[in-house]
């Protein structure tokens, strides 16, 4: 038997028995009805059976026999046996008591005492184990017998447990036992259960069904079999309290039905609108109910309310239930209720439950509902947007126009929700037509990349139909978003996708080559970037937000793209969340933000996997994770993370796998110096990646080639990086490109180049590749035979890479030449130096940027990676000062200082 989420309880239990067959002891078992008191007891009995302990059952039922004794005497006779070894007093007590023998009603403490001997000696050979079930229906005598018992049963082989509902612990005649409480379960254990007892279950079901049950194990079992198989796999739309089995209204239905009219209304209401504000609750009700009929709720333990004023149910079961009791009538008249009061305050809620009291089809009301729709999609609330689409679907006389709206449900199922199979379930259920077979091709997509093949065919087929559909509206413009995306994930240029308004510009326009019309561009993309930045579109947001990323401008939409991962985080919006998580670990590594790096793929990883879903950016939490690895000289986690990205492409057959394992692989040679195993990986992001990517990684590629000897594939790349749009769209881009060229300039143009790339106030914003220009720099500068600017720049590159944390980086730095006509004080490392190796090979081969590893090490202050030698000083000295002819390549002193805050790190002026 498996006991998702119960095994803490398990094991106390198991524990609990254990201790007691040596020991003795009682424990009350509680938790409210459909926790699984009773599965859990059969556990134990079933456990404990098995390992030789004699164990007594007792379960009980409503309108049981109420008279004395009867439960008590059907508990204890099996051990009728051991009367006979009872004092003669006690015998005939206990004997009287359960109608064995006649004579005067014994009192209730011979009794008592009678049971608690009897039971401690039948406990004299072999340890007893006794469970009782749902001890709230005993007659009050037995049961204040056994409480009598439960208290005296220390210090023998006697093992007593009972269950009955949490309402129950407080009983009087139970005082002193001990309590277990079942809670209910937690979410991950709520849907592995329910994955496990009903995986056929479409994602959005499965959602209303986890919300519904709240952690209640029978909810979570029963509620899927109340379910059709249209309403199971979503071809059907869900009602506002999902429909019940009988034994999920046993424990509450004579509760709820013993109530008064105005009170089964109030609570009808708050069950079909989930509102907690009485104040609410009392404005939707109308005249139907005064809030002070909610008091016999109350005393019934139905609800509580608590100082603010706000009402809850007790349990998951009594909304449910509540629903179930209420006829066609009360339905119809609590909807008619809720929409006019909603009417005001929430128009697109107050729609759905003016559908629900439609007893015919209604073109006008479908009408209304397919425009909340729209703007329910575009006001971030994908979940209720389909809602409403479904609902119109229903209602609309022409097949046509229903299945078009059952097609927008699909395409917002397969995009914003994660729901392919959901969506794939819809298309099937209404056959495609001319005017929404791009929605057949979005879902096709989607479906393709979730099972791993497939995913360039059904990329062509999406292009093709957008080809062949010219008329704008929501559906094309999700499909060229959705095709944007895709072409990333095969590596491939947008195409034809920039030929359609909106977000897909910022990858197919902001990474072309520029255009006659290139300041028009521009502004458009400009646009484009205000109207994600102003709107709510959770579908616009998530799937800019690549672009956002690449153009460095994710932190100018940081207010909306928070909201798609709280809404993802809910449940409501994993589709549009996923990719704005991994947008956010791309991000994080330019700007420094490298401890968020992390988390960030830790928390794509438990959405993706509590939701199976699958999401195009899924290799952007790997490459970020890897080129945080190759940064900090972590071989074995660069190369993993570098396997994985390409043994993923080759599998799916999409060449950004393989270029963005490339990449990982390019930078971490960079990291240990061998310029040309760099430019060997970091070459083939010009053939299978992106040019956005290859945009983004420009610098990496650039300082492979140039210092690899191909200086003709640097400036092609650097000539390349500044056509593009995007360099006039993000400063990041706009620096790139200038650090570019003076990488590639000439010893005599190069000095006023890198002075402007290290002096740009936007450089602090990405701390590791100005460490870079910083060394660059400095190697220039040491070509020019100019110390003292060389050894200041050295400083500040070791400084930002130490507090990165790279030491492969931070012992490229270390260094100094030897070649500028004095002999430097000597800092050697305590142990081995781990690049050593490294420096002799890259020497023997005659690279001129790394001869500088065989020359004596510079003072760096501050460095945790070198120690002074004996017979050298530590410290700055005399000749260290800059050369004042100079100064103007100096910028201030500037120390790494990472923000507490998700901003982009600073550099923060030294003291």
């Amino acid at each position: 038997m498996t006991l998702f989420g119960r095994g803490a309880d398990q094991q106390a239990l198991r524990l609990f028995a254990e201790r007691a067959e040596r020991a003795g002891g009682a424990l009350m078992l509680t938790g409210k009805p459909g926790s699984g008191r009773t599965t859990l007891l059969g556990d134990l009995a079933d456990h404990r059976a098995a390992a030789g302990v004699r164990v007594i059952r007792s379960a009980s039922a409503p309108g049981g026999v109420l008279s004395d004794h009867a439960d008590l005497d059907r508990l204890i006779a099996p051990l009728y046996e051991n009367l006979a070894a009872l004092p003669a007093h006690l015998r005939e007590s206990l004997s009287v008591a359960v109608g064995l023998d006649a004579g005067l009603q014994p009192s209730a403490l011979s009794v008592g005492t009678a049971v608690t001997v009897l039971l401690r000696h039948a406990a004299r050979i072999h340890p007893l184990l006794i469970v009782v079930d749902d001890l709230q229906y005993w007659d009050p005598a037995s049961r204040a017998l056994l409480g009598y018992a439960c208290r005296r049963l220390g210090h023998s082989r006697v093992g007593l447990v009972v269950t009955l509902p949490a309402a129950h612990r407080h009983d009087p005649e139970l005082a002193g036992i001990p309590v277990h409480n079942l809670e209910p379960l937690g979410t991950d254990a709520a849907e592995a259960m329910l994955r496990a007892t009903a995986g056929d279950l479409a994602a959005g079901v499965r959602r209303r069904v986890l919300a519904a049950a709240a952690g209640n194990p029978l909810a979570l079992a029963e509620l899927p079999r109340a379910l059709s198989d249209g309403r199971r796999t979503g071809r059907e739309a869900l009602p506002p309290v999902l429909p019940v089995t009988p034994a999920l209204t046993t424990a509450y239905a004579p509760v709820v039905g013993s109530l008064p009219p105005g009170a089964r209304h109030l609570l009808l209401i708050a069950a079909l609108e989930e509102t907690a504000d009485l104040v609410a609750l009392g404005r939707m009700a109308g005249e139907d109910g005064s809030l002070a009929e909610l008091t016999a709720a109350e005393r019934a333990g139905l609800i509580r309310v608590d100082d603010a004023g706000r009402l809850s149910f007790s349990s998951p079961l009594i909304p449910l239930t509540v629903a179930a009791a209420a006829g066609a009538v009360e339905l119809r008249r609590a909807h008619h209720a809720l929409a006019g009061a909603l009417a005001d305050r929430d128009p697109a809620r107050a729609l759905i439950h003016l559908a629900r009291t439609a007893v015919h089809r209604d073109e006008a009301l479908a009408g209304r509902l397919a425009e909340a729709a729209g703007r329910s999609l575009t006001g971030g609330d994908p979940d209720r947007a389909a809602d409403l689409w479904m609902l119109a679907a229903d209602l609309v006389p022409e097949a046509e126009a229903g299945r078009s709206h059952r097609h927008a449900v699909a395409v917002v199922r397969a995009t914003a929700l994660a729901d392919p199979d959901g969506a794939r379930e819809l298309i099937g259920a209404a056959p495609d037509s001319g005017r929404s077979a791009p929605a057949s091709a979005i879902v096709d997509v989607h479906c393709a990349l979730r099972d791993g093949a497939g995913l360039a065919d059904a990329h062509e087929r999406l292009l093709a139909t957008m080809r062949e559909h010219h008329e704008d509206g929501w559906l094309l413009a999700e499909a060229a978003r959705t095709a944007s995306l895709s072409a990333w994930r095969l590596g491939r240029s947008p195409g034809d996708v920039g030929a359609r308004p909106g977000p897909p510009e910022l990858l197919s326009g902001a990474f072309a080559p520029a255009t006659p019309g290139g300041n028009n561009r521009r502004q458009e993309l400009d646009r484009v970037l205000r109207r994600i930045h102003e709107g709510h579109d959770f579908g616009v947001a998530a799937q800019a937000s690549l672009g956002l990323a690449y153009l460095d401008r994710l932190g100018e939409n940081r207010d909306v793209l928070k909201r798609v991962t709280d809404a993802g985080s809910s449940g409501r919006a994993v589709g549009s969340a996923l990719p704005v998580i991994a947008s956010w670990c791309l991000a994080a590594w330019p700007t420094g933000r490298w401890d968020r790096i992390g988390e960030l793929a830790a928390e794509y990883s438990r959405l993706a996997a509590r939701h199976d879903a699958t999401d195009f950016l899924s290799p952007l939490p790997r490459l970020a994770t890897g080129l945080l690895a190759a940064a900090r000289g972590d071989r074995l986690a660069a190369v993993t993370a570098a396997d994985w990205l390409a043994r993923h492409g080759d599998q799916a057959r999409e060449d950004v796998g393989r270029s963005l394992s490339h990449h990982v692989s390019g930078l971490l040679a960079l990291a240990e110096g061998d310029f040309e195993r760099a430019y060997d990986h970091l070459a083939h992001l010009g053939s299978g990646a992106p040019t956005a990517h290859l945009a983004w990684a420009a610098l990496d590629v650039i300082e492979a080639a140039r210092h690899s000897g191909n200086l003709d594939r640097a400036r092609a790349c650097a000539d390349a990086l500044s056509r593009l749009p995007a360099a006039q769209l993000s400063e990041r881009m706009a620096w790139l490109v200038r650090a570019g060229h003076a990488v590639i300039a000439e010893p005599h143009t190069a000095g006023p180049l890198f002075a402007a790339v290290v002096e740009a106030p936007a450089a602090k914003r990405w701390p590791f590749d100005l460490a870079r220009m910083h060394l660059a720099y400095s190697d220039h500068l040491n070509s020019r035979r100019e110390a003292h600017e060389a050894r200041f720049h050295l400083r500040q590159a070791a400084r930002i890479f130490q507090c990165l944390g790279v030491p492969a980086w931070h012992g490229r730095v270390q260094p100094a030449p030897e070649t500028l006509g004095r002999t430097a004080a000597v800092n050697r490392p305590a142990g081995p130096v781990p690049t050593g190796q490294r420096t002799a090979r890259i020497a023997r081969s005659g690279s001129p940027h790394l001869n500088r590893g065989l020359q004596p090490l510079a003072v760096i202050p501050g460095s945790p990676y070198a120690a002074p030698r004996p017979g050298s000083t530590a410290g700055p000295r005399a000749d260290d000062a800059p050369d004042p002819s100079r100064a103007h390549h100096r910028p201030p002193s500037r120390t790494f200082v990472s923000s507490a805050r998700d901003d982009t790190p600073i550099l923060r002026k030294a003291r």
